[in-house]
């Protein structure tokens, strides 16, 4: 029977693996047809050990696959003359494993799209002196959040919530941004953090425009009063 060179190694969802193994057509309708059926035993065992289990999973881990995913992952751990020459049977320490790498995988998600808290550089103890002295001269003329709810946008416990800055956007750019922090993208990090007066997104590219037509020293709406804090601040002592 004449034999078709074909590149398998293990199942993956990225593609069979690279290396050659002589499979005649036979070969490959018996292992497609062996694979299907496996397939078919992974969800039926999956289902089943799911129902008995499914609370303690969520308690333990937090989340759990769904039956799809989990076969997935389950046939990218197999190699392909394993899966082809056994019965396959799911076990309970399969799925444990399955889900403590698809927790380990959300947190990775979850930690890459993270919102980045404000980080002031004035030093630890002058870092929280400055939050309060904003906090008590914006609130409640310019903000309208309690000072605990303005102190965790300087905290790494940082949620993601937004401040509505009732100032004007030359007001709030000339201020925040002539304070050192050791944010690396200062504009894009405040326009995560703060909302305008007509509930909308500051952009970065606003900012940047905003900032700009006020550094040579022209005056606009609001300058006195953001230069009286920013100078109160310079007085800071540690």
């Amino acid at each position: 029977m004449a034999k078709n060179k074909k590149g398998l190694g293990t199942y993956s969802n990225d593609g069979l693996g690279n290396f050659d193994i002589a499979f005649s057509k036979e070969d490959m309708s018996n292992l497609i047809l062996s694979m299907q059926n496996n397939e078919n035993n992974i969800r039926i065992d999956y289902t089943e050990i799911i129902s008995r289990i499914d609370s303690y999973l969520k308690n333990h881990f937090g989340a759990i696959q769904n039956t799809e995913d989990f076969v997935k992952w389950y046939f990218d751990k197999q190699k392909i003359r394993h899966l082809a020459k056994n019965k396959i049977k799911v076990t309970e320490a399969d799925i444990f494993s399955a889900c403590k790498e698809y927790v380990e995988k959300l947190d990775k998600i979850w930690n890459g799209h993270k919102a980045e808290n404000l980080k002031l550089n004035y030093g630890k103890s002058n870092n929280n002196k400055i939050v309060k002295l904003l906090h008590s001269k914006l609130h409640p003329s310019k903000i309208d959040v309690s000072i605990e709810e303005f102190e965790q946008h300087f905290d790494e416990s940082y949620n993601g919530s937004q401040i509505k800055w009732v100032g004007t956007e030359t007001e709030f750019v000339n201020l925040f941004a002539s304070l050192k922090f050791e944010n690396t993208d200062l504009l894009k990090i405040l326009s995560i953090h703060f909302i305008n007066n007509k509930n909308k997104k500051f952009t970065p590219q606003q900012l940047s425009v905003s900032k700009s037509k006020s550094s040579d020293g022209t005056k606009y709406f609001g300058k006195v009063f953001v230069e009286e804090i920013l100078n109160e601040i310079k007085s800071i002592k540690g």
